[in-house]
């Protein structure tokens, strides 16, 4: 951002922790990107920042919203009403690294036909892989 009152530039960041206070256990995107690639920043512009505390704030939430969708998982069940987005997730007989507590679901569609019946496709994400 712009601080129009010290004519100087405003540039925050946030670190991996933030998404890690998230996780109960494993590893988080921010992790296993670093491990891979080393340091990677990522710079993002805004204009309507006008001070660091609002820049901490803006750089906080986008590194919460890139790291929750670090995993992220397409399903289809047999019909679940209870499966909105918000609802929590916990995967079994999957992968060792993707199985487990703490996905969320963010997208649910409900539907019926009269060849399957009920049906319910979801996406849940979560933000780290497991152990």
């Amino acid at each position: 951002g712009w601080d129009d009152a010290a004519v100087e530039a405003i540039s925050e960041s946030a670190a991996s922790d933030v998404v890690s206070a998230e996780v109960a256990d494993g590893r988080v995107g921010a992790e296993v990107v670093a491990e891979v690639f080393g340091d990677v920043p990522v710079s993002r512009a805004r204009h309507d920042v006008l001070s660091a505390e609002s820049a901490t704030a803006y750089a906080e939430a986008e590194m919460r919203r890139r790291g929750r969708a670090f995993v992220r998982v397409d399903g289809t069940t047999s019909g679940t009403p209870d499966l909105v987005p918000g609802a929590r997730l916990e995967l079994q007989r999957v992968g060792r690294p993707f199985a487990g507590a703490g996905y969320r679901v963010v997208h649910a569609h409900h539907s019926y036909d009269l060849t399957v019946g009920y049906r319910t496709q979801f996406t849940a994400e979560r933000p780290g892989l497991g152990q």
